[in-house]
């Protein structure tokens, strides 16, 4: 169902696009046209973003207090 609903979102903001785009279109604008153009020139030549690698910051660390996972004081009026 999450899938469906991606779906349709995805294909929902496309079909925006196009109708904003035929807009620009209508208005007969040449520099915002070419405005357009470069962005999406720009935004199809971006890397896809990388995976975040599990266990990348192995080894990072070097100290960790010894009270670290013991609660804070300034939460203790909110622990009962």
């Amino acid at each position: 169902m999450t899938t469906e609903l991606n779906n349709t979102v995805n294909t929902e903001v496309e079909l925006l696009k196009y109708q904003l785009i035929a807009w620009i279109i209508a208005l007969n604008d040449t520099q915002l046209l070419q405005e357009i153009s470069t962005i999406w020139e720009k935004a199809r030549q971006e890397p896809e973003p990388k995976l975040r690698q599990f266990g990348a910051m192995k080894g990072l660390v070097l100290y960790m207090a010894d009270d670290f996972n013991e609660p804070l004081e300034d939460f203790k009026e909110y622990m009962v």
